[in-house]
């Protein structure tokens, strides 16, 4: 399975970012038997588009063949777009990556059925 997280940072202990759309770095992992196997950072070049940028980051990881995103919120249109690339998306929670992989790994996170966040989220903070 693989799976991307939006971070801060670039590192597994790097903190979930609490956006989608406009998160710095998005870390992918591939796991097997519920480990992790490898491991990529992909810098998000979604992140200062004026608009658009959830889609434009869906398409990103979507190109990686993730099977799964967690992020602290998702907004409407890139939930949509996620819909759209068959991507499940999870609530991650405030800590970091690994963290939140692990609690994804252990069952812990819950499935999101829709979009947690408002359009636009986090343009102010990455200004």
């Amino acid at each position: 399975m693989r799976i991307a997280v939006s971070a801060d940072g670039q590192r597994l202990e790097s903190q979930i970012s609490p956006v989608f759309g406009r998160c710095p770095f998005f870390i992918v992992v591939e796991t097997e038997d519920d480990e992790i196997v490898e491991r990529e950072v992909l810098e998000n070049s979604a992140m200062e588009q004026p608009s658009g940028a959830g889609t434009a980051a869906v398409q990103l990881v979507g190109d990686k063949d993730v099977d799964v995103v967690i992020s602290g919120g998702i907004g409407p249109k890139a939930f949509s777009a996620l819909k759209q690339w068959k991507i499940k998306a999870f609530k991650g929670e405030p800590g970091p990556v690994r963290y939140n992989l692990d609690k994804f790994l252990e069952g812990e996170l819950e499935e999101v059925e829709s979009a947690t966040g408002s359009p636009g989220m986090g343009r102010a903070d990455r200004k």
